[in-house]
């Protein structure tokens, strides 16, 4: 993902992740140490104050607009002790990281996990204006079964919410702008960008998965 390139304006054009952030944690009461797993700049931190939260991210530009204690470091790899956590949050994240073991491994006994992640099937209006422009598709991301194997037992609830923007240019900017393209996505000259922008419309639809987990 394109996030340590995107991050002087991720907060500007992320508004979306935003209010996840702030519905995720609005009645959340944790106490003890917290984790919050691919904070980005901190919209859960900015949400609502939570006790003793660290937070984690691998790009180190994104978490310097972020304030409080703050790691940069893989999540698939986090330099924290077995059982070291009371809580865990993770907002719109997860979907990137694919494998939360070293997440449930820090996580102490009876500690609990509260995320939202993107599922499989998200954007399908980008999905269909890529093939239709000639480009690869959209990021194959993991489905509702795999999320219920990962975290057995939890409380889930699924949810599709559909995005209005003023203009395709501005549906297509809402993506790229936050970074959620891969890595290795090829350059998109001018006549596939025309392409994009005569089939992708004015709405994006995401799927999510709201999570609370004991473990």
């Amino acid at each position: 993902m394109h996030f340590e390139r995107r991050a002087d304006q991720y907060s500007g054009l992320a508004g979306f992740q935003r209010a996840c952030a702030a519905e995720l944690v609005a009645d959340f009461e944790p106490a003890g140490l917290g984790l919050d797993v691919g904070a980005g700049t901190g919209f859960v931190a900015r949400a609502r104050p939570l006790p003793g939260l660290i937070q984690v991210d691998l790009s180190g530009a994104m978490l310097a607009h972020a304030s409080g204690p703050r790691v940069v470091c893989d999540a698939r790899q986090l330099p924290f002790a077995d059982d070291s956590f009371d809580y865990a949050v993770s907002n719109m994240a997860l979907q990137w990281i694919c494998d939360p073991s070293d997440l449930i491994r820090v996580l102490r006994p009876g500690g609990v996990l509260r995320a939202c992640v993107v599922l499989s099937g998200s954007v399908p209006e980008l999905a269909a204006a890529r093939v239709a422009a000639g480009l690869a598709p959209v990021a194959n991301l993991p489905d509702f079964a795999f999320w219920q194997a990962q975290f057995a037992g939890a409380r889930m609830r699924q949810q599709t919410r559909h995005l209005d923007f003023a203009s395709a240019a501005d549906a297509l900017r809402s993506v790229r702008g936050v970074g959620a393209v891969a890595a290795s996505e090829q350059s998109v000259t001018p006549s596939q960008y025309r392409a994009l922008l005569a089939q992708v419309g004015c709405q994006l639809s995401y799927h999510l998965l709201w999570i609370e987990w004991h473990k």
